[in-house]
């Protein structure tokens, strides 16, 4: 009797064993529908321009598969670090046979993005890199770097995106993705055309912006159209706190729709240069700034709900 539950038991858990299927994904980079070699292949917006992509790179997370009628498999603790020159990635294992749906988010999520990428294992995506994707501790990653060359007239500009805080943290859905399955393997298979997230720019001459402002959003936007996703009308963040910021005669104006307890304001090194606890709360306030010298810094704040918000804003003067 005990022996026959044993050969029971050991079939059972085998049984789980062989059931579970290693998941990897592929992704076809792509430019205007040919396969993008960084730093070769040439593109045209649809403002008509030519241009050159030198460097691609962007962080996946939040990884969540529905599978099998319905079915739900999700990785919370993956980050993938996805750059145009490598196709395939390892997602995990699990009790999948067939997909439906895969949604993931780009870039990194609030608590990692202000983690210490020196606490990683060097072969983790998060980890310190060269070139890096580390921006500072108090600004986080670059959750997308996308540099490369734009050509009018023989002339060459240079433009950088790299976007930068919480707030870009963008929501892709695809349905019923195209996937491959071999034994106890399964590929799930995305095209992602990259030529979208230069849509609506204007290159030539040269533009760069590294943070939130524009057209750091809207190039964020266009990952939904890269992916050929499905239009998602609510993120993860459409809940968060709405703050308004104004620099007029050497005052930084804040006003937000929630009531927010500590400001913070910080160089890229990290560097703390204002610190303001408002206790019970509240909405509004001013940050003299004749102290400060020009430059980027990056605005940080906590609400009452729990919330933060982090904002990267130029100093002129």
């Amino acid at each position: 009797m005990v022996k026959n539950l044993q050969i029971l038991t050991l079939v059972c858990f085998s049984g789980i064993l062989f059931s579970q299927s290693d998941v990897t994904l592929k992704i076809n980079h792509l430019i205007n529908g040919k396969p993008l070699t960084v730093g070769t292949t040439t593109g045209i917006n649809n403002s008509g321009e030519n241009y050159r992509t030198d460097r691609l790179q962007y962080f996946v997370s939040e990884i969540v598969i529905q599978h099998d009628g319905g079915k739900s498999t999700s990785f919370p603790k993956l980050y993938l670090l996805v750059n145009g020159n490598k196709q395939v990635y390892t997602i995990g294992n699990g009790d999948i046979t067939s997909i439906e749906k895969i949604s993931f988010k780009i870039g990194v999520d609030a608590i990692a993005n202000h983690s210490d990428p020196a606490a990683y294992p060097a072969n983790h995506p998060l980890a310190l890199s060269s070139p890096s994707m580390h921006w500072g501790w108090a600004a986080g990653y670059r959750f997308l770097a996308l540099e490369g060359v734009c050509t009018t007239n023989g002339i060459e500009d240079m433009f950088q995106f790299h976007t930068i805080g919480n707030e870009m943290y963008t929501p892709i859905v695809v349905n019923n993705p195209p996937f491959t399955k071999t034994g106890q393997s399964i590929e799930i298979l995305l095209d992602a055309e990259y030529n979208h997230l230069v849509d609506d720019l204007k290159l030539q001459g040269g533009l760069i912006q590294h943070g939130n402002l524009p057209p750091n959003p809207s190039i964020m936007k266009h990952f939904v159209d890269v992916f050929g996703a499905e239009s998602v009308s609510t993120t993860s963040l459409n809940s968060d706190p709405v703050l308004s910021l104004n620099l007029l005669n050497n005052e930084l104006l804040l006003n937000s729709n929630e009531m927010f307890q500590t400001v913070g304001l910080y160089t890229m090194a990290g560097i703390p240069v204002l610190s303001k606890d408002f206790g019970n709360g509240i909405q509004q306030t001013r940050i003299v700034t004749n102290d400060f010298q020009s430059g980027i810094y990056i605005l940080k704040l906590a609400y009452k709900s729990g919330k933060s918000l982090t904002r990267s804003i130029a100093l002129v003067k």
